[in-house]
């Protein structure tokens, strides 16, 4: 799951910048990664169920950021037929 944890790395990263500090958006960027470290441990479990469920209640924008990281790590068809999203 190459992506996906360069994914919640990014996350991490930009929680630490600056201007995420200034802008009041660090604790944004640590629920984002926190929310895509628990997609990748389910995931890694072979919960895909709890792991779909996860991320259907997320965010628009984090949702779409872990969607594409899973398809590249796992491909788009596999993405479309256990998550339901297809890339």
């Amino acid at each position: 799951m190459e992506n996906l944890n360069a994914l919640i790395n990014r996350l991490e990263y930009n929680a630490q910048e600056d201007w995420a500090i200034q802008e009041d958006m660090s604790s944004m960027y640590i629920d984002d990664a926190n929310d895509a470290q628990i997609v990748l441990d389910l995931l890694e479990e072979g919960d895909v169920k709890s792991a779909k469920e996860l991320i259907n209640l997320m965010d628009t924008s984090i949702r779409e950021g872990v969607i594409i990281a899973i398809a590249k790590d796992n491909g788009s068809i596999w993405t479309a037929i256990n998550l339901g999203w297809e890339v």
